[in-house]
């Protein structure tokens, strides 16, 4: 039957409902139709399948944008944290980040990419979701930076480039944190003290409590005006969020 309606030209007088139907029951009557049409066609039929998928992920994604957009997470942006950038730019990026984990210490060269871009447009604050039950070094660097940021923010940052821009630092443990402290000009007895206080270990605290609180439990994860990135994805990825941020800040301020 279905050879019959595919030879048939233009179907005569059937219509286009009439045709989908004697189609539907060719097809439930011998399925194994379909099979003899896909034969030898395998790649085309993996590619197909793949695509499917991918155009699937692209979709989740936009959704979940889109959903985030209008129901943004709101981290709490204290004024006393470093920050990169101006903070009265349009955009703001929240990193909670490991400063052990390699895929951190990738996306930090993501971030210095979106920096250099966006230059002057994007507020940048570093928070700590340190993974301490596999990087022993975790939550001790998180207290160091915190702990340097007490007398200069600007050192605090350095230490953070150094960081990652050299993680063989963190096999010299402690004694490698001190040298790093002390290459900075900073009063490493007072770094010391910090690095102990309540104060210091409760920031670390209140971050790791935040992003998990965002249902972030690996790092890096990102909040782009409270759209989330979670994982070190390519610049291309982080340029999605921000324009799709930035295009909808336009279309609000003209609503």
């Amino acid at each position: 039957m279905l050879l019959a309606v595919l030879v048939s030209g233009c179907t005569g007088n059937m219509d286009r409902d009439e045709l989908r139907q004697e189609i539907r029951a060719a097809l439930r009557d011998d399925p194994q139709l379909v099979l003899d049409a896909l034969r030898g066609r395998e790649v085309e039929l993996i590619q197909l399948v793949d695509k499917g998928a991918q155009d699937r992920e692209v979709f989740g994604k936009q959704n979940q944008r889109l959903a985030e957009l209008a129901n943004p997470y709101l981290p709490i942006l204290e004024g006393s944290r470093p920050v990169r950038g101006p903070a009265s730019a349009p955009i703001t990026i929240v990193e909670y980040a490991d400063f052990e984990c390699p895929f951190c210490a990738q996306a930090h060269h993501t971030v210095q990419q979106i920096l250099k871009r966006y230059d002057g447009q994007i507020r940048f604050l570093y928070k700590h979701n340190p993974i301490d039950q596999i990087h022993p070094m975790a939550d001790p660097t998180a207290r160091w930076f915190e702990a340097i940021a007490k007398q200069s923010h600007e050192k605090a940052w350095a230490f953070h480039d150094r960081l990652y821009e050299a993680p063989d630092l963190l096999k010299q443990g402690e004694s490698g944190m001190e040298s790093v402290v002390a290459s900075l000009g900073l009063d490493v007895e007072q770094v010391r003290r910090d690095f102990i206080s309540e104060e210091v270990t409760a920031q670390v605290q209140r971050d790791r409590a935040e992003a998990m609180s965002f249902g972030f439990q690996g790092t890096p994860a990102f909040l782009i005006n409270g759209v989330s990135l979670r994982g070190a994805y390519p610049i291309d990825e982080f340029v999605q969020v921000i324009e799709l941020v930035r295009s909808n800040g336009a279309q609000r301020s003209k609503d």
